[in-house]
């Protein structure tokens, strides 16, 4: 009788069985897979081509970090260097939001004006000021334009008061 006998090739069938093997033929299957293998071969080459999309993408992004860190670094010393220049000028330099609220008071101010930053720190700038000045002019109303229109009080010359009640006479620049 004849067997198929599977082996490492195409299924032989053998004769006879078991004594001495001898071929009698060679069967073997087939399937056309060419739309697979082309479709094997897109996959591949999309693949190549995003893998070197993302490798230029992630290069530029890498620059792009780089320098922003490099931009970041600069601002950081920019802004110590202006904290120091402002922190040690020879002049007292305040900052206030648009309602008065004191955000930033400069160590002369601090000596000048004999408030500590955390006694002058969140307070309306209304607390170095008397309400009128000695020459009668309404400084609460001031403030009030002041706040209003910052741009139109470049120079303003008027009446301080200190902590401890003295009053000076100071001229600010906007």
């Amino acid at each position: 009788p004849s067997v198929l006998v599977p082996s490492l090739s195409p299924l032989c069938l053998m004769w006879p069985f078991p004594q001495r093997l001898r071929v009698l033929g060679v069967f073997a299957a087939a399937r056309d897979v060419t739309g697979l293998e082309r479709a094997e071969q897109n996959l591949r080459s999309a693949h190549s081509e995003l893998e070197e999309t993302v490798r230029r993408r992630t290069a530029a992004l890498e620059m792009e970090v780089e320098e922003r860190k490099k931009v970041e670094e600069k601002l950081r010393e920019r802004e110590e260097r202006y904290r120091e220049l402002v922190s040690n000028a020879n002049s007292a330099i305040i900052r206030m939001d648009q309602n008065g609220t004191i955000t930033f008071f400069n160590e002369y101010a601090q000596k000048l004006f004999g408030y500590s930053l955390p006694e002058i720190f969140g307070k309306n700038i209304r607390i170095l000021l008397p309400p009128v000045e000695t020459s009668g002019r309404n400084l609460e109303e001031m403030v009030d334009t002041v706040l209003r229109n910052p741009d139109n009080f470049e120079e303003n010359i008027h009446e301080n008061i200190k902590k401890n009640g003295e009053r000076i006479w100071v001229s600010w620049r906007n």
